[in-house]
């Protein structure tokens, strides 16, 4: 499997072509959107096409080997609306939006510089946790700044929402010292 295949130069994709030609790699699932490129040395689709399996036609998927995914699987409409704003319009149209009816909720952001943050948290937390009891609920926040405040969140949620699962997980640097 080719994860994020744009962000690899065109040399590792021929290289992949070859090993798919020799037998070395008969099975070989690659995964790349123009759209979300990270570097400078990437790839196109065409020519990851191209140079991975050089009989394909990018433009004509033979529908057997080779798809395009046109519609936005992973998100809720509501996200694909903010992310659409990102879009960059490189070698494809942006997606289609998933359907009304997987509008989702409205993501919630916080400023943290307002200072009852974690007060505000904790009952917006418990407030969507009580209207919609079968929801998992995510929270991220910024270690440097506020990770040494999550354990307190975390206990003071335990305590709201006995019959919840209420669970943490903390990464970067100093992380494991709390």
């Amino acid at each position: 499997i080719i994860d994020e295949a744009q962000d690899f130069p065109k040399g590792f994709h021929m290289l992949a072509g070859y090993m798919r030609i020799w037998e070395r790699c008969p099975s070989l699932m690659v995964l790349a959107d123009e759209n979300q490129q990270i570097g400078e040395d990437n790839s196109s689709i065409a020519e990851i096409a191209s140079e991975i399996f050089q009989s394909l036609d990018f433009e004509n998927p033979d529908k057997l080997y080779h798809h395009q995914l046109k519609s936005n699987f992973r998100n809720t409409r509501a996200i694909a609306l903010v992310a659409r704003q990102f879009y960059t319009h490189v070698g494809s149209e942006p997606p289609e939006l998933p359907p009304e009816s997987k509008m989702g909720d409205i993501p919630v952001l916080c400023d943290r510089e307002k200072p009852a943050i974690f007060s505000t948290l904790v009952d917006w937390v418990v407030k969507i946790a009580k209207d919609s009891p079968t929801k998992k609920i995510g929270v991220v926040c910024d270690y440097t700044n506020f990770g040494a405040s999550v354990p307190k969140v975390t206990e003071e949620l335990k305590r709201r929402l006995p019959d919840r699962r209420v669970s943490h997980y903390m990464s970067g640097k100093g992380a494991k010292d709390l």
